[in-house]
């Protein structure tokens, strides 16, 4: 993944070049991005007989593809104030990386709690196969956590790819002009 993710970033931007030059905006190739990342999410998920080193590295290659959200972001702005805007942008993908990290590590230790984890081991008795069935009940529980966890994920990923959507079908950036050519504060 780290791979994937590296050659991505240096990659991305030659990428993303050709579909805005025939006419595709950047927004759409991100929000291609993200579609292709749900659905090798969701592939996982399902457990598909596709390769998890694909499935892993598109979803390392969709999470370089933030850095094209400065470009996009910088044509909505006069290039006064797009420095603002992707100095904002940036803070706010700080804080959207850390919300649901904080989110999902207390949903996480929940789902732990309800299934069991934590509690005093079963005991081990004999005949041998008691540790088995031990190992056994211990691995249903972690799939389960692990099932609960990747549709926790999906379903992030799909609010993400709606709100994504609604902001490319209709923008919500107001456009300020401001004339430089007489200083304010004088009279006509």
């Amino acid at each position: 993944m780290t791979t994937a993710l590296a050659a991505s970033a240096l990659l991305l931007g030659a990428l993303a070049e050709r579909p805005r030059r025939a006419g595709i905006p950047t927004e759409l190739f991100l929000a291609g991005t993200l579609a292709l990342s749900m659905t090798a999410q969701l592939a996982l998920l399902l457990g598909l007989p596709v390769s998890s080193y694909l499935l892993f590295s598109i979803v390392a290659v969709a999470g370089a593809t933030t850095a094209l959200s400065f470009a996009a972001l910088a044509q909505y702005f006069p290039k006064e104030v797009s420095g603002r805007a992707n100095a904002a942008l940036g803070v706010l993908n700080m804080g959207t990386a850390f919300g649901p990290q904080c989110l999902s590590g207390f949903m996480a230790h929940a789902v732990a709690r309800a299934l069991g984890f934590g509690r005093a081991p079963l005991p081990i008795v004999r005949p041998v196969y008691a540790s088995w069935t031990y190992q056994a009940e211990l691995a249903r529980r972690q799939r389960a956590a692990w099932a609960f966890a990747a549709a926790a994920s999906a379903a992030l990923c799909m609010g993400l790819a709606a709100t994504l959507l609604i902001t490319i079908s209709r923008p919500v950036v107001a456009f300020h002009v401001i004339d430089l050519s007489r200083p304010s504060g004088l009279p006509n």
